[in-house]
């Protein structure tokens, strides 16, 4: 019986690829494509610089906090604080649309990325004097706080910077690439508290080294024009009544 021909291999023929190497392949493919925008270059660059710092933040709260034995003796109590930690996630999500789309998006990019680098440097202050109380909880709530408004903006303000046919290009490598840097963050905080001991001083150094990610956020937001992110509006139409949209977000809230 003739054998049957290897059509994965063999002169002319193409050889079957690794399903990660082609992810990986249309990852790449994907992202050269959006940069060529010129504004979405920007916009990414925001995205990379603040996600990185949001990295560094986390790694070095958990480092000081959750991973300190003498301050978390059991897994519930650490579970607890994490809980409490990201609730801004679920309670400030639903309303931040309702102030995205009346307020300047590159407005927002620029102030809440300085609001928390302010935070963040409160933060550093009460990790440098071993605080590992409600003070230091209060202080990272109001870091994730504001970092709420700033990721939606980012999402909100992508329709504005990249053409319609390469917008699902763009939602689909934008928050792929800001986890890596948030993740490469990770390692940079993880090194950075081996190499000043693990001390209270070290953690609050790289705190610091956070906040100026976010500065730097900031500033290349800020060469932005005010307008060109939205919200976008017909003129002369007023936004909606404030009070009114967020009663319709909780009545929402409370139908679920």
């Amino acid at each position: 019986m003739p054998r049957q021909a290897d059509l994965t291999t063999g002169p002319g023929s193409r050889r079957r690829q690794p399903l990660g190497w082609i992810t990986r392949s249309a990852f790449v493919s994907d992202l050269r494509t959006v940069l060529a925008e010129r504004n979405f270059r920007r916009l990414f660059s925001v995205r990379l610089i603040s996600q990185t710092g949001d990295g560094i933040v986390t790694a070095a709260i958990g480092t000081y906090v959750f991973f300190n034995a003498t301050t978390f003796t059991s897994p519930a109590a650490a579970a607890g604080a994490l809980t409490v930690l990201y609730l801004p996630y679920s309670l400030i999500g639903p309303f931040a649309g309702v102030f995205i789309d009346r307020w300047s998006r590159r407005q927002i990019l620029v102030v809440s990325a300085l609001l928390r680098s302010v935070f963040v440097a409160g933060t550093a202050a009460l990790m440098a004097s071993g605080n590992r109380s409600v003070p230091l909880y209060v202080a990272y709530l109001l870091v994730l706080g504001v970092n709420r408004f700033f990721l939606a903006s980012l999402s909100a303000a992508l329709p504005h910077v990249v053409a319609e046919d390469k917008l699902v290009m763009a939602n689909s490598v934008s928050p792929t690439a800001g986890g890596i840097m948030a993740l490469i963050g990770g390692v940079v905080a993880a090194g950075l508290n081996a190499a000043t001991g693990d001390t209270e001083r070290g953690a609050a150094i790289t705190m610091l080294i956070a906040g100026g990610c976010y500065v730097a956020a900031g500033l290349v937001a800020a060469t932005m024009r005010r307008d060109l992110l939205g919200p976008e509006r017909e003129p002369g139409t007023p936004p909606g009544r404030l009070l009114s949209e967020l009663a319709a977000v909780v009545s929402e809230l409370a139908a679920t």
